[in-house]
């Protein structure tokens, strides 16, 4: 794992615009918009894209292989309560994956899921931010 260019940032924010102009908000309410709700500003906190969790997911490629911004990382995990609380909105629901286009999440088959515990979160999550569930 290597630190994040200037190149790869910019691939992350075009692939994060692609992202966005892809969501479905009449259908589903994203973890990412939570992510999104705690940024000073648009993108100021970000996920990795779509196409690069699906390699993730897939196998294709390992997550801490890729480049990394710590900074970002680390504003991420201080955010993973909201991320909880989100969760926990949907207490019952069945947990989808926005990486995998609304298909059911692969739970503890992703190595990008976060299983729920007693000591440091109550709800399940992602590392990525790809939870999505379906509006009622």
């Amino acid at each position: 794992m290597g630190e994040i260019t200037e190149f790869d940032c910019r691939r992350v924010m075009q692939g994060s615009t692609v992202d966005e102009l892809s969501r479905n908000r009449g259908a589903f309410e994203y973890a990412a918009d939570t992510l999104a709700e705690h940024s000073v500003f648009p993108y100021s906190i970000w996920s990795n894209t779509n196409p690069f969790v699906r390699k993730v997911i897939s196998g294709e490629i390992a997550y801490d292989s890729l480049p990394t911004d710590f900074q970002n990382d680390d504003d991420k995990c201080m955010l993973f309560h909201a991320q909880a609380e989100f969760v926990a909105r949907h207490s019952g629901q069945p947990i989808l994956c926005e990486a995998l286009g609304a298909q059911a999440c692969r739970l503890i088959d992703c190595p990008l899921f976060i299983e729920a515990d007693q000591t440091r979160h109550q709800q399940p999550m992602c590392r990525e931010w790809k939870l999505i569930f379906a509006k009622h």
